[in-house]
């Protein structure tokens, strides 16, 4: 019998009160197989009281309640209850596992939430099995499915399963949309594929900040730093190519192969005084960089500057001289 001082019963008398005659609250206390002959009315007040609850154990009392009215196999609140235990704050992800297992049949929705939270709590073996449970199960994932299977997949190492779970996304056509090709392209870049990763970024037709940001950090992932240095470069966003020249600065070891990629990459920008005081601060200043500041000071038209530089480097080649004459004659 449903006691009226559970905390099931206390909302679902408030729920009732407010939008039913005295009668109908009073009437929730007769007894729990009044419940039994009425259970989609019981169905709905568990949902609205799932939709309530701050913590744990207000569910757990719930599913205590289903079982008294006979509902513990209604796939409806047992799915509400699945997606409560999966916040990422106040569930619990061993008793949504649990409660999945009492459910005929899931469905994709559910599959779907249990792959995302087991992904991002870092379980990542978890997420993969459910995803493995989900194909047996005869369902075929979504563009919600795939991005956190990626994760999973390049966190584990695992490149043999990327690649069928590449053919999944190819034959179901999920291969251009945005979302998809970004988790994509991240996996391969975890698993030391970038070339992979940048074919893929070739092939999609509309390239966003978010999908140019995913190709820089795997080629930082991959350690090819002057590659990142030549896409921030192409994109084109100052922002963005400061917060790289900072990761440079804070966590890298600037060889003369990355202070060559942040020069020309301010150049493309046209941010000349930038890589002029990168040039500067060189420990070994060799004379491909000059020439590369003169060159582009000739063709911004500041000869001035161009000339200054020209006179201050000690050695000079013929292609110094080439860039300077190049100047001279505009």
């Amino acid at each position: 019998m449903l006691s009226p001082r559970s905390f099931p019963f206390r909302l679902i008398s408030r729920h009732h009160s407010t939008s039913r005659p005295i009668k109908s609250t009073l009437n929730l206390a007769d007894s729990t197989a009044t419940f039994r002959h009425r259970p989609k009315k019981f169905r709905i007040s568990l949902l609205l009281l799932l939709e309530r609850c701050k913590s744990m154990t207000h569910p757990k009392q719930i599913q205590a309640q289903m079982f008294l009215v006979g509902l513990h196999q209604n796939t409806d609140v047992l799915s509400k209850l699945t997606a409560f235990c999966t916040h990422p704050s106040n569930g619990d992800l061993v008793y949504a596992g649990r409660i999945f297992g009492w459910i005929q049949n899931p469905g994709l929705f559910i599959y779907n939430l249990l792959i995302k939270a087991f992904a991002k709590n870092g379980s990542f073996m978890k997420c993969f099995s459910f995803f493995t449970k989900l194909r047996v199960d005869g369902l075929w994932p979504d563009n919600f499915t795939y991005p956190f299977v990626f994760k999973a997949i390049g966190c584990l190492g695992e490149v043999s399963e990327g690649e069928k779970v590449h053919g999944f996304v190819v034959k179901s056509g999920d291969q251009f949309d945005t979302y998809v090709c970004n988790s994509l392209m991240d996996m391969y870049a975890r698993l030391g594929r970038i070339g992979i990763s940048r074919k893929l970024f070739d092939e999609m037709l509309e390239r966003d900040v978010v999908l140019w940001n995913v190709l820089i950090s795997g080629y930082l992932k991959c350690g090819r730093f002057q590659d990142a240095f030549c896409s921030c470069a192409a994109l084109k966003s100052l922002g963005i190519g400061k917060e790289l020249h900072r990761y440079a600065r804070e966590e890298l070891d600037l060889t003369s192969v990355i202070y060559n990629a942040l020069v020309d990459m301010y150049c493309k920008y046209g941010c000349l005084s930038v890589a002029l005081e990168i040039v500067e601060q060189m420990p070994c200043k060799t004379v491909i960089f000059w020439t590369s500041m003169v060159s582009e000071y000739v063709n911004c038209g500041e000869l001035d500057k161009a000339r200054e530089l020209f006179d201050k480097n000690p050695v000079k080649d013929i292609v110094l001289w080439t860039a300077m004459i190049n100047g001279l004659e505009l």
